[in-house]
């Protein structure tokens, strides 16, 4: 009786001590690698989903690949004519050797300054087969600057006279060039 007792005693204490490892196991799995989800830049509340950064302005959600203070140093003081613009063109070289990436940054580009009230015009540099209208940043102008966007040498943004020219130093730059120029659109850098 008493080697009975023993045994269930010996029981009862393994599987409490295997119920209780599993408990922390579980509890270590749910609190372990949790980062700070949320970051809030310049009264912007920024979170970090699977697409990327999540950023809620005025009803839009906008995702960005970085946040404001990585592309910090592609903004100058010629983006906020964009981003203060009642009318814009958008421009870039029809031989450009990313055509994708130009009319994905294009496309985003123009539909965050049309939900802003702002008129987007598109064009190429030069003479295309599309029949586009051909705008350069001698057309640009006060009231209609011109964003041209291009491949080469490093990535930034520069600017002459009334031209922002935002160039990718390579395909992978283009979405660092989205996310400065979107921020600067919506006034946050």
């Amino acid at each position: 009786m008493r080697k009975e007792q023993s045994n269930k005693r010996t029981q009862v204490v393994i599987g409490v001590f295997f119920i209780s490892i599993m408990i922390t196991s579980v509890i270590g799995y749910l609190y372990a690698g949790q980062t700070d989800t949320t970051k809030t830049i310049n009264g912007k509340t920024f979170f970090q989903t699977d697409k990327g950064w999540l950023l809620g302005e005025n009803g839009v959600q906008y995702y960005f690949s970085y946040l404001p203070s990585d592309v910090q140093d592609l903004s100058n003081d010629q983006m906020k004519a964009i981003a203060h613009a009642t009318i814009l063109s958008i421009t870039t070289d029809p031989a450009d050797p990313n055509p994708q990436q130009i009319a994905a940054l294009q496309f985003e580009v123009g539909q965050t300054l049309k939900s802003n009230n702002v008129f987007v015009e598109t064009g190429f540099t030069k003479e295309n087969k599309f029949q586009s209208a051909v705008i350069t940043c001698e057309n640009a102008t006060q009231t209609v600057p011109v964003l041209e966007l291009t491949t080469g040498g490093k990535t930034a943004i520069t600017s002459e006279g009334n031209c922002v020219i935002a160039s990718a130093g390579s395909p992978t730059e283009f979405s660092r060039l989205r996310d400065a120029l979107l921020y600067s659109i919506l006034g946050i850098i």
